[in-house]
C-alpha cells in the first residue's frame, strides 16, 4: 500500500509542475511581447540580460527561450505521467523522464534566481521554496519507489527460456482448421488466346 501511495504522490507533483511550466509557457508564446508584460517576469529576463550583456532585441529572444525551457518542462513531465499510466498496463515507469523533468526544474529555477541573488536579494529563494521542495520529495519518493521495484523479483534467464519454450509448444499443438479440400473437378488453366 504504501508503493501505491507514493507513485500517487509522484504523479501529482508531475501533474503539478506540467500544469503549472504548461501554461507559463502558453503565456509566453501567446503573449505579443512574448510574456514581458508581466512585471515579475519582465524584471526576471531584464536581470538576466543584464547578467549576460543582453540589449534589446536578444531580451526578446532570451524570452522565447525561457518559453521553449518551460514548454519543454511541461512535456517531459506530460510524458512521464503517460509512462505511469502504461505501467497501469503492464508496462514500465520511465523514471529517466522524471530525473529529466526534476533536473531541468532546478535549472530553470536556479537561472531565473540568479540575477536577483547577484544583486543582493536573496529573499527571491523564499518564494521558490515551494516547488524545490516539491523536487526534492519528488526525487525522495522516485529513489524509494525504484529501490521497491528492484527488491520485486524479476524471471530469471532459465525460466524466461522455459516460458517462451512453452508458450512457442502450446501454438504448434494448436488444431488449425481448415475448408474441405474438393478433388472433384480438376483445376483449370487458364490458355492464352493467339
Amino acid at each position: 500500500m504504501a508503493s501505491q501511495s507514493h507513485s500517487d504522490m509522484i504523479a501529482v507533483i508531475a501533474i503539478d509542475f506540467a500544469m503549472v511550466f504548461g501554461f507559463e509557457s502558453l503565456r509566453i508564446f501567446t503573449s505579443p511581447i512574448y510574456g514581458l508584460d508581466k512585471p515579475a517576469f519582465a524584471s526576471l529576463i531584464h536581470g538576466i540580460g543584464a547578467v549576460a550583456d543582453v540589449r534589446a532585441h536578444g531580451l526578446f529572444n532570451l524570452a522565447a527561450f525561457f518559453g521553449a525551457v518551460y514548454l519543454t518542462t511541461s512535456l517531459v513531465f506530460v510524458l512521464h505521467i503517460g509512462s505511469r499510466i502504461l505501467a497501469m498496463r503492464g508496462g514500465r515507469i520511465s523514471h529517466d523522464l522524471l530525473d529529466a523533468g526534476l533536473i531541468l526544474v532546478v535549472i530553470s529555477t536556479m537561472v531565473a534566481a540568479t540575477p536577483a541573488i547577484l544583486n543582493g536579494a536573496t529573499d527571491i529563494l523564499v518564494q521558490e521554496r515551494l516547488p524545490l521542495w516539491l523536487l526534492g520529495l519528488a526525487a525522495t519518493l522516485s529513489m524509494i519507489e525504484r529501490v521497491e521495484e528492484a527488491d520485486t523479483p524479476q524471471p530469471a534467464f532459465i525460466e524466461r527460456m522455459a516460458s517462451r519454450l512453452h508458450a512457442r509448444r502450446m501454438r504448434q499443438q494448436a488444431c488449425a482448421v481448415s475448408p474441405v479440400v474438393r478433388s472433384e473437378a480438376p483445376p483449370q488453366r487458364w490458355k492464352r488466346s493467339a
